[in-house]
């Protein structure tokens, strides 16, 4: 098997997707690490040479540079079919297809909207926006395709528990910049976070809530400006 060579940074919920499928997959892989420093990425210029987001995760492999999170963990599914981590079913992947771009798109808007509003107005705005959009989740996500099983699409672990974990483990930091908290009558997906937390792969790559909120200060205050804060802000605008 060719080496797999992961440029991640700790501190970036997008590299942890990744570095819990590779987990999940059991699969021997160098770490290279871009650091993080004060407000911003110490990237050098082999990493601005090597990727065109300047952004990570990026993984490199059999010859192939391939970069974003999700995109890299497919790719990863295809190369490395056992375990699967994506429905083989066409119709059961197509729903986790839909539900990975509802991550990218309304949960991490909800999600960034409550940390980097600065105004009290807009913060509210925000706290009440993405508490509805996680009921939709447990409405539509959860209490639909989970049946018994404790994961997103049932008793298996999917691309999208991965894709949305890694931000879930963050929500103290929201609850101590911004008082935000997962709803009470989310049951479901409280259930789930918990059955997440069991999991090698994310006790392999969690970290603690204290280095969680330590990291997100300048998003907090608004003088974050990496690329995620950058593209965030168009988001948000």
């Amino acid at each position: 098997m060719s080496k797999l060579e992961l440029v991640s940074s700790i501190v970036c919920p997008f590299a942890q997707r990744t570095r819990i499928a590779l987990s999940e997959k059991g699969l021997a892989y160098d770490t290279l690490e871009i650091e993080f420093v004060g407000d911003r990425f110490d990237k050098p210029q082999w990493f601005l040479d090597l990727t065109p987001t300047a952004s990570v995760p990026v993984l490199k492999h059999d010859g192939n540079v391939i970069y974003e999170s999700d995109i890299i963990n497919e790719y990863l599914d295809e190369c490395f079919p056992e375990p699967p981590i994506m429905p083989r079913d066409p119709a059961e992947r197509a729903r986790a297809r839909q539900w990975l771009a509802y991550s990218n798109a309304k949960f991490l808007q909800g999600y960034y909207g409550v940390i980097m509003s600065q105004e009290a107005a807009r913060q509210e705005y925000y706290r009440n926006e993405f508490a509805e959009r996680l009921r939709y989740m447990e409405r539509e996500g959860l209490a639909k395709l989970s049946g018994p099983g404790p994961y997103w699409l049932g008793g298996a672990i999917s691309l999208v528990d991965i894709s949305l974990y890694p931000f879930f483990e963050r929500f103290p930091m929201l609850a101590h910049y911004r008082n935000f908290h997962l709803p009470a009558d989310c049951e479901r997906l409280a259930e789930w976070l918990a059955a997440m937390r069991q999991r090698r792969s994310v006790i392999e790559t969690r970290e603690s809530d204290e280095f969680h909120i330590g990291v997100y200060t300048h998003y907090a205050a608004g003088t974050q400006k990496g690329v995620t804060a950058r593209e965030m802000e168009k988001m948000l605008a």
